[in-house]
């Protein structure tokens, strides 16, 4: 159930959890524009209405926060949330993955940043677990779907899969980066640039779906990086599969609200950049 990744740490009490978590999804439940922009749920309906090539994905359970967030309390062994999160954390299938509908475990993403593999990483599910913790803690929601994943076998250069994020800001495709800033992808190389310009058009096609039903992604802390709240502000992840297909992975918040910049730390996001080391190379076309 817990890593021990929490020994030492206090956490928040049960009215500061209450009070952050309530004035995030407030705005939400008001309208009917805005949508969770870290909810793979809703993304994944997005996708398939946009047409796009994604992976797809199961829920298995739906688990209320406000019994999650206080896992560290005596009381939490009596909840019947602990007993539906055991029910879906023992049982995931060996070719799956287990996910919050918010993001992977800190295990699998440390799994994968170190070029170490994903066996046992991917089918963990901490309570404990920091990363999940906050971004938890900021879920705009009530509730949180747990997910099953086919576990995709990526195509590889060098050490790591070979990804990609796309960075979306006021309706627009401002940069793509190699997701791995670990390991450079090669430039002027016709498969990274087919899989740059596919990149491109799903994205654009996911964009075009969300102004076509009147959506916005969002989340408390875009008031904080001062996004336009009229704008399409996201990042979109895409993996390359073993068999050359390139498939939507998941969508997350701007780089302004706590993406990460990938290939493009320490850089301006525009154009796209396949390594750490080297300035972006100007979109064409």
């Amino acid at each position: 159930m817990t890593s021990n990744f929490f020994d030492n740490i206090t956490l928040p009490d049960p009215e500061e959890i209450f009070n952050k978590r309530s004035a995030g999804f407030a705005e939400l439940i008001a309208s009917d524009t805005l949508f969770n922009t870290i909810s793979l749920t809703e993304w994944l309906k997005f996708a398939a209405k946009a047409g796009i090539p994604y992976v797809p994905s199961r829920i298995v359970a739906n688990l209320a926060l406000s019994s999650l967030l206080r896992f560290d309390e005596p009381e939490f062994a009596e909840n019947p949330v602990l007993k539906e999160y055991l029910a879906v954390t023992q049982n995931v299938p060996e070719d799956h993955m287990i996910r919050w509908d918010c993001c992977s475990s800190l295990a699998l993403k440390l799994a994968m940043d170190t070029g170490q593999g994903a066996v046992e990483a991917m089918r963990t599910l901490y309570l404990d677990d920091p990363r999940a913790f906050d971004i938890l803690f900021e879920f705009p929601q009530e509730t949180v779907d747990v997910h099953y994943r086919p576990w995709v076998e990526a195509a590889y250069t060098g050490t790591h899969p070979v990804e990609y994020r796309v960075y979306v800001e006021d309706d627009e495709i401002i940069g793509i980066s190699n997701y791995y800033p670990q390991r450079d992808l090669p430039v002027n190389n016709k498969a990274v640039e087919k899989d740059i310009t596919l990149c491109r058009n799903y994205t654009q096609k996911l964009i075009d779906t969300l102004k076509k039903d009147n959506k916005l992604p969002w989340m408390p802390r875009y008031r904080d990086a001062e996004l336009s709240s009229t704008g399409i502000h996201f990042t979109a992840d895409f993996i390359l599969d073993g068999f050359g297909q390139l498939q939507f992975l998941e969508a997350g918040p701007a780089w302004k609200a706590g993406a990460h910049p990938c290939c493009f730390e320490g850089k301006p996001v525009s154009g796209v950049a396949l390594s750490k080391n080297n300035d972006p190379i100007p979109f064409t076309g």
